[in-house]
């Protein structure tokens, strides 16, 4: 547990731990700015599952920011910024990070509602939100407009699909009254 106030640039300890070394010198390990004036508490929550459970939890958020009456779960990202987005991998349409982030913090969420006393607790916030948090790689590991070029006109059209399919999920309401949002660094999150 961590306390905060002020502007706190933050990365996703994991991720960053795995990425190579290249990458890591040209982004200093920062994905995700929080500015506030007032202090904020922050759990490393992907550092306390993977301790706790030994990694038996396997999809979580990064983050959980809180204070008196605001909770927010994050998950942090550092990739292609065609990635957010479904895109074709290996021949077959993957879901995006923005996706998958939604679907880490439900998963985070629905594991901690099952303690009734952290479900009161999280549904006594006033404000509830669930965030990616992500920043574009300055270099990209293989070369997405080539892979698009490639697409037949069936296989763009069905992608464009799933793609809108997954934006329209994106703006439905999430369990326990959260909002879902995106930030991309170094946009700060005003607490």
């Amino acid at each position: 547990l961590f306390v905060f106030s002020n502007q706190k640039h933050i990365g996703d300890a994991v991720a960053c731990r795995q990425c190579p070394p290249f990458f890591r010198r040209k982004c200093d390990e920062k994905v995700f700015v929080v500015d506030t004036c007032t202090p904020i508490n922050m759990i490393e929550y992907e550092e306390f599952i993977n301790r706790a459970f030994a990694g038996a939890h396997k999809q979580c958020c990064d983050l959980i920011l809180y204070d008196g009456d605001k909770i927010v779960f994050v998950d942090m990202t550092c990739s292609d910024e065609s990635l957010l987005q479904a895109h074709f991998q290996e021949g077959t349409v993957v879901q995006g990070k923005r996706a998958k982030c939604r679907a880490q913090i439900q998963e985070s969420l629905d594991f901690l509602y099952v303690v009734p006393s952290i479900a009161s607790y999280i549904d006594a916030k006033t404000t509830k939100r669930a965030i990616l948090a992500y920043r574009v790689k300055d270099i990209t590991p293989f070369n997405e407009i080539e892979v698009e070029e490639r697409l037949s006109k069936s296989e763009k059209a069905w992608l464009s699909m799933i793609q809108e399919l997954e934006q329209k999920s994106l703006k439905t309401p999430m369990k326990h009254g959260f909002t879902y949002q995106s930030i991309k660094y170094p946009t700060p999150y005003q607490w």
